[in-house]
């Protein structure tokens, strides 16, 4: 397959030089025999017309050839330029700007913000590059797959926003109810929904010993709170709001989204991996990843 790719520029060249060689000589035999009124028995060899006919044979072959090989190097030069375009346009973007979200979510674990629109395309935690590509028509150079692709991990990262905040509220009506009995704790059950963040909420994923400690210290915590008021929720306390929380389905979707999320984006950098590597391959004879 590849051998015919390489000489079909070059077949297809000599084709039509014989086949204006061919009408060439036709053409000078019409004229002949119009020449002889149709009798081609008064017609006598004229070594200026075979000189002629090789001539003029020879200049269309020539020319052919030359117009189809240059026609090939100016068509070879052209898709490297486009290859190359599309590359840092397009593939080398994305895959940069996925690497640098996808090492962010695996270093943090359960980040506090994900974003995908362009206004945060400056931060650390914004997959936006893909936005950007989708308002041009370099959008139509990315296949339907990988659109889509694209599109469920954008999404993906809303449902991941929006469960942030169920989970943060799941943690807290537990804790209001666990701490209802405990003496001193009508100052937490009144607070705990103005103060209790998600950057504490998501410590239940990511460290258990942290998530207790937070959740002993609430009442110190608070700067509004009296001396009476402060004080601290017993362990036992704190391990059973861990363990309801750990269990609700709140905490288990969270967890599934932000798994699926890294899955996702490493899924997505394989194949822009595959893309960026292809196109090095085709220009520089070498892959870059």
């Amino acid at each position: 397959m590849r051998l015919k790719t390489k000489y079909f520029i070059k077949w297809k060249g000599l084709k039509y030089a014989k086949r204006i060689a061919i009408a060439i000589i036709a053409i000078l035999l019409i004229v002949v025999l119009v020449k002889h009124k149709g009798d081609i028995s008064k017609f006598k060899i004229n070594q200026n017309y075979i000189g002629i006919i090789g001539v003029l044979c020879g200049s269309a072959v020539t020319g052919i050839i030359t117009y189809f090989n240059t026609s090939k190097a100016y068509s070879r030069d052209a898709k490297r330029k486009e290859m190359e375009s599309r590359k840092k346009e397009i593939f080398a973007p994305l895959y940069n700007n996925m690497l640098k979200v996808n090492n962010y979510m695996v270093s943090e674990s359960y980040p506090e913000g994900l974003y995908h629109e362009i206004k945060y395309k400056d931060e650390v935690n914004s997959f936006s590059e893909w936005e950007s590509i989708k308002k041009d028509n370099r959008s139509l150079y990315i296949s339907n797959l990988l659109s889509q692709q694209l599109d469920q991990f954008t999404q993906k990262i809303n449902e991941y926003m929006e469960y942030r905040e169920k989970l943060t509220k799941e943690v807290i009506r537990v804790t209001e109810i666990q701490v209802g009995s405990y003496s001193g704790s009508k100052y937490i059950v009144d607070r705990i929904g103005l103060f209790y963040k998600f950057s504490q909420a998501r410590q239940l994923l990511k460290d258990k010993d942290k998530f207790i400690q937070g959740i002993c210290a609430l009442n110190l915590n608070d700067t509004s709170a009296t001396d009476s008021q402060r004080i601290p929720l017993p362990n036992p306390v704190a391990e059973k709001i861990y363990q309801e929380s750990i269990e609700s389905s709140q905490a288990v979707e969270f967890e599934n989204i932000f798994n699926d999320l890294v899955n996702k984006s490493n899924d997505i950098l394989v194949v822009l991996k595959f893309i960026i590597n292809d196109i090095d391959k085709q220009i520089y004879g070498k892959v870059q990843y």
